[in-house]
This record gives C-alpha cells, sequence and structure tokens, in this order.
C-alpha cells in the first residue's frame, strides 16, 4: 500500500509522534521514509539578515536530523534525512511529487481558533496544495 513515506520535521514533540507513526506503516508495508526539513526563508530582508537566519536555521534543522539519525539508526527501516530551504508547504508538496510519496505524514501541535484565524497552519497549506494521502499526527 505505502511504497514512500514523506515526514515533513521541525523538531516538535509533534513531528517525533508523526516519524513513529511513519516507521510504524513502513515497517508493516515495507517502505522508505524521506524525511525532510524546511528552513523557512523569510520574505524580507538585506542579504546579511537572510543569510545569517537562513544559516543558523540550517544549523538547527541539522542538528535535529543528527539526533534522528542517531535514533533511528538500527530501526531496519531505509530512512533518508534532508534540509531544505523555502516556503515549508511549498517544499514539502514538491519533494512529495519528485519522490513519488504515498503518504505525507505530518505533525500538528493543535492551535487556538484565534490562532488558526490569524495563520494558516503549514499542515493546512499542504493540504490544500497536494492531492497525495495525508496522515496529521498530533
Amino acid at each position: 500500500m505505502f511504497r514512500n513515506i514523506l515526514v515533513a520535521y521541525d523538531g516538535s514533540e509533534a513531528t517525533d509522534n508523526a516519524l513513529e507513526y511513519a516507521c510504524v506503516l513502513a515497517r508493516r508495508f515495507s517502505a522508505t521514509i524521506d524525511v525532510v526539513s524546511v528552513v523557512h526563508r523569510p520574505l524580507i530582508g538585506d542579504n546579511v539578515e537572510l543569510t545569517a537566519e537562513i544559516d543558523q536555521g540550517i544549523r538547527r534543522a541539522e542538528r535535529a536530523i543528527t539526533r534522528l539519525r542517531n535514533r533511528t539508526r538500527d530501526n531496519g527501516i531505509d530512512i533518508n534525512f534532508q534540509t531544505l530551504v523555502g516556503q515549508p508547504e511549498a517544499r514539502i508538496v514538491a519533494r512529495a511529487e519528485s519522490i513519488d510519496a504515498d503518504l505525507i505524514v505530518m505533525g500538528c501541535r493543535g492551535v487556538s481558533a484565534i490562532e488558526r484565524w490569524l495563520t494558516e497552519s503549514t499542515v493546512r497549506q499542504v493540504m490544500g496544495r497536494s492531492q497525495r494521502a495525508m496522515l496529521i499526527v498530533r
């Protein structure tokens, strides 16, 4: 049923839980997991500020991925890790397309109604842009 599973990872507890669910599915279906961490590229700022912010985000993402790699090393699942830069929803959807993901797994922290009204979550944006099956984990 699932051959390629994409997990969007941001280091939060919700995305840790999402990866655990993806591992269960990958074991069950002998699937490959592609873990992607996206460093948000700010829309405004000068080159020096943007470069510094992106570099800091990449270092933070790489530390999180190193922890994940160490934690999942001996679980017998083929897991690929990648850090990307850009708008998270666009990069997640593009990566899912490029690996022909059967499933996108994302963590959802759960926010208040006011926060949902003020900002559209990455999960909702991916749902709106992708036609692929999704599993949302809290």
